[in-house]
């Protein structure tokens, strides 16, 4: 009988490409299970509602390519299930049932409704004369969520962006506008992140008490976008429902690079919140009422029993150009706790009360256990 002998380089060889082999077929494997959709829309808003619907439900991961260079109808909100990508750079989107663009359906509390959603590009814009009367974009209870690049507006008297009870946001790189007049009292956000209650997210209500308990945002970033509306971007609180949830807090909130304008009330306020980064913004508040706190162009304030994360929490404000009617900066609590820290350096802030009222250090200095206060430029205007 005739024998083989494999020489040891040989031997060598093989099992390297065996190796190779074992890692790279699993790999290939798992792509394969990435479904992509390439839509081609029609005069039809009907169907092209009911075919977005059908690519972006369930929960397997996809991706959905809407034709650049496209302009069309639907009506009927899309409602994406989890790990979908809606990629609709160079299209335009037109909303026609008075209902939001998108909205998120909360099935799981504990941000568990939704996760891994991710819009890229497109410009959307309702049918409703003025624009909608409401929220574009609706997310509650999720995790992993990121619009990038988005050109989106919603009447003045709504919000565009509404984040409800969500984890690991990611707002970057959008135009979010209002459009329409409202009066001096409105001052809705064009981007809120909220807090859900009956009374903050009604719309909530429907899908079971559960999902209106409270519960709140963590790791948001708002970076490098245009924003403008009533006011700009608000994290809120609130004292509904006889204070019931008062005492509920945000966590760990960075906005950056952006350029917001309050036509109304503030450019940017949070409240409630542990964990605060603002940074390189261009903030305006044109509201005409100098003595009402909405006019405040950065606003952080904190109420309630706070929780004790607040005493090692960090605010830092830096290198902010910033333009407002009662004050410009103010950070301030009505909490039962200090921050632990609170930084506020390298600003230009201008205030139409007067330069003394841009920054006022001993309100700073009441709030929270380290302070620093350096290198600012203060202006009356």
């Amino acid at each position: 009988m005739r024998t083989h002998t494999i020489r040891k380089g040989t031997l060598f060889s093989i099992l390297v490409i065996g190796f190779i082999m074992a890692i790279c077929i699993p790999v290939s494997a798992r792509a394969d299970t990435v479904k992509t959709y390439d839509f081609t829309p029609t005069d039809n808003a009907s169907y092209n509602a009911r075919t977005l619907k059908d690519m972006v439900e369930g929960d397997a991961e996809k991706v959905i390519n809407i034709e650049p260079g496209s302009s069309f109808h639907i009506n009927a909100t899309i409602i994406p299930g989890s790990n979908t990508t809606i990629n609709a750079v160079g299209s335009t989107i037109y909303t026609s049932d008075h209902g939001n663009a998108i909205f998120t359906t909360p099935t799981k509390t504990n941000y568990g409704s939704i996760s891994n959603l991710k819009v890229i590009g497109g410009t959307w814009r309702s049918d409703e004369e003025g624009g909608r009367r409401g929220s574009m974009m609706v997310v509650s209870h999720g995790n992993n969520i990121t619009f990038d690049g988005v050109d989106i507006q919603a009447n003045i008297t709504g919000h565009v962006f509404e984040i409800i009870a969500c984890k690991n946001v990611t707002i970057k790189n959008c135009r979010i506008t209002t459009l329409g007049k409202a009066k001096k009292s409105c001052i809705e956000s064009a981007v809120q992140i909220d807090i859900a209650t009956k009374a903050s997210a009604p719309k909530l209500v429907d899908y079971g008490s559960q999902f209106v308990k409270g519960q709140t945002c963590k790791n948001v970033t708002i970076t490098n976008n245009y924003i403008s509306g009533a006011s700009g971007v608000r994290v809120e609180k609130t004292n509904s429902e006889h204070n019931k949830y008062i005492n509920k807090y945000h966590y760990n909130v960075t906005v950056k690079g952006n350029t917001m304008i309050g036509t109304n009330g503030e450019g940017l306020s949070l409240y409630n919140t542990c964990g605060t980064y603002i940074s390189g913004n261009k903030v305006y508040s044109k509201g005409s009422k100098t003595s009402d706190s909405h006019t405040i162009e950065i606003h952080v304030d904190n109420a309630g029993k706070a929780p004790a994360a607040l005493s090692k929490s960090k605010v830092i404000v830096t290198g902010n150009y910033v333009k407002g009617g009662r004050n410009g900066i103010f950070v301030f609590r009505h909490c039962d706790k200090k921050y632990g820290s609170v930084t506020i350096t390298n600003n230009k802030a201008y205030c139409k009360r007067g330069k003394a009222n841009a920054i006022i250090k001993s309100e700073v200095k009441k709030s929270a256990k380290k302070v620093t206060i350096k290198g600012n430029k203060t202006y009356k205007w």
